[in-house]
């Protein structure tokens, strides 16, 4: 795979289940306190009912932070949830390019389906 050559398919059902993974090896209360922080406590109280993308996209930025600082903890996983979304073999996702594998991991933070679920989890604990 080169630098950049790589296109990341859409998110489905069964990801949820590698992104669940990922999510018990970071921790469940360092995730949880995405959700609690004062930033997204303050976007979810001054949210309109339609106004939920501001506070997935707070929730979002919260959770990439908590990722990033944890990779170390869920490496190998990290590596084949990237592998099965860009159609390769982990051995090569762990070989690329450091800009690029931080662009693929910020890639699947802006994917539709993946601000789609955090906006649905904010929508529940309004």
């Amino acid at each position: 795979m080169e630098n950049n050559a790589y296109m990341l398919r859409s998110l489905k059902a069964s990801d949820l289940f590698m992104m669940t993974k990922i999510i018990n090896k970071i921790g469940i209360k360092e995730v949880k306190n995405c959700f609690t922080s004062p930033d997204v406590k303050k976007a979810i109280s001054g949210a309109e009912t339609e106004d939920v993308t501001a506070v997935g996209m707070q929730v979002m930025v919260e959770l990439a932070t908590v990722v990033v600082s944890n990779l170390a903890e869920c490496e190998m996983e990290v590596y084949q949830f990237l592998a099965s979304l860009a159609g390769t073999n982990p051995g090569e996702i762990k070989e690329l390019p450091v800009n690029t594998f931080i662009d693929m991991i910020l890639e699947v933070f802006r994917k539709e389906e993946f601000t789609d679920f955090f906006q649905r989890v904010v929508g529940l604990s309004k």
